[in-house]
């Protein structure tokens, strides 16, 4: 091999190792904002499940309230006929109102796992790419 060919060789290792050093850095902050991206995927999961145990609060006090409605409207059938079917119409709303709020944080629950595991891969994706960019750094 001539000077002139080593030389270049060794200019193309050079340059190619500073690329590689390069998109090593750009892969760990890739990683790094994915990190965040999860960090925050979890912190909305902790919100959402707050929320859903709200709701659940909320759904427990509904039927002790629809309980204790329909023992007084029993009690009083006689002589508050036209009120028991205002409260009917009114506890059949609460209950369509559960029903699309039990649909919509299902939706969201499924939305967030989706999320999570598109992150996931994401992160997995990243840390392979490291992984082979590291060990082509190896000689």
């Amino acid at each position: 091999m001539t000077p002139e060919q080593m030389e270049r060789a060794i200019e193309f290792l050079l340059n190619s190792q500073a690329q590689n050093a390069a998109d090593i850095g750009k892969l760990t902050s890739d990683v790094q904002g994915l990190k965040e991206v999860q960090a925050q995927t979890s912190r909305d999961v902790m919100t959402l499940a707050s929320a859903v145990s709200e709701l659940a609060n909320t759904v427990a006090r509904a039927e002790t309230q629809m309980t204790e409605g329909f023992t007084r409207m029993e009690a009083r059938m006689d002589r508050f006929e036209a009120q028991a079917e205002s409260d009917r119409q009114e506890i059949r709303e609460a209950i369509e109102n559960l029903i699309v709020a039990n649909e919509v944080t299902r939706d969201l629950a499924e939305k967030v796992t989706k999320l999570e595991i598109q992150t996931s891969q994401r992160v997995t994706d990243m840390d392979q790419r490291v992984t082979n960019l590291e060990s082509k750094e190896r000689p």
